[in-house]
């Protein structure tokens, strides 16, 4: 995963300090929210995906979903939008366990990152949350 320093979303609120996962669809980065001081994951959809209005509909629609969901297993949207013709949804970080994706995590820790899907905690494989599928990585 390449370094990006200089990308900023949302007239400048939102910089990106480093891509943390990339997709089919869509490349997430942390990246820190200057108006509230704090880390934020920004998922942006693939520009050569953002031109399909089929597709850049489905993004809109998970922005939406996960918005109004309030539940421990999702992580929290904070803002959407677009920039420069690239839409994007900006999310909590949540930070990966230390441990395997195959085995449960122990009790009282933190559970895996899954800002790409929406979800916090290690799913059986193939199980979908409400804007993706989720396999605890």
């Amino acid at each position: 995963m390449s370094d990006v320093t200089t990308r900023a979303f949302a007239g400048g609120r939102y910089v990106v300090e480093r891509e943390i996962a990339r997709g089919g669809m869509a490349t997430v980065f942390l990246a820190h929210d200057r108006e509230l001081d704090r880390p934020v994951a920004v998922k942006v959809l693939d520009a050569r995906l953002a031109d399909d209005e089929d597709v850049a509909g489905r993004f809109r629609r998970e922005a939406l979903t996960a918005a109004r969901l309030a539940h421990p297993n999702v992580v929290q949207v904070y803002d959407a939008g677009e920039e420069a013709g690239e839409p994007f949804i900006v999310m909590e970080v949540v930070e990966a366990s230390r441990s395997p994706p195959s085995s449960p995590a122990p009790a009282g820790s933190r559970p895996s990152a899954c800002a790409t899907s929406a979800c916090r905690r290690p799913r059986p494989s193939g199980t979908r949350t409400s804007t993706g599928s989720c396999t605890g990585t």
